[in-house]
């Protein structure tokens, strides 16, 4: 468990350099949407980790941002939502990771409860533990990844940043922790 932990902080690392962070993973992420050819009027990140990437990719592409919160405030405006809305407004959600679709699948409808249209989701890291799957069917909304775990993985230990074995390690928690019904779409490095 501790090689998984150790892994699992060495992607974290990258998150503590905002800047870059920011700047490469959001230009990333946007890459996929104009690969997957996703058309929207506003761009919502998800909280946390969501906000700072889709608040980089509002600014940089002049593209409108709402802001959802976990829970409504009880002061201020008392609002889920900050920004500005309307029906059929087509919103195209971000976040940094998907590992069990949950966020996503009690998030979509809340926003299409209030007649906007999700488009999909992009997210850098898909932990490929069944969250992707998950998501398509509770709502039929395609999440797409700029890279899966098991990239990441293949990258690390072409770079020897890790070894064989804690990869090893890592897949087979991973795969014993997955949040779906099909151990046969285990993570796979092939």
């Amino acid at each position: 468990m501790h090689k998984c932990l150790s892994l699992l902080l060495l992607l974290l690392f990258f998150i503590n350099y905002a800047a870059l962070f920011q700047r490469s993973v959001s230009d990333h992420i946007w890459q996929k949407v104009e690969e997957k050819n996703l058309k929207s009027d506003i761009l919502c990140g998800l909280p946390y980790q969501g906000i700072p990437l889709a608040t980089y990719l509002s600014t940089k592409h002049d593209i409108p941002m709402l802001l959802k919160r976990q829970t409504a405030k009880t002061y201020g405006t008392c609002q889920l939502f900050e920004g500005h809305y309307q029906e059929g407004d087509r919103i195209l959600l971000i976040d940094d990771v998907i590992m069990t679709g949950g966020t996503l699948i009690k998030d979509i409808p809340v926003i299409e409860a209030e007649h906007m249209h999700v488009v999909g989701t992009v997210v850098f890291i898909d932990r490929d533990q069944g969250g992707t799957e998950r998501v398509k069917q509770n709502t039929g909304k395609e999440t797409y990844s700029v890279v899966t775990l098991p990239d990441v993985f293949k990258y690390l230990l072409k770079h020897n940043k890790v070894s064989q074995s804690q990869i090893d390690t890592t897949v087979k928690y991973l795969c014993d922790n997955r949040f779906d019904t099909e151990p046969s779409k285990a993570i796979r490095l092939n």
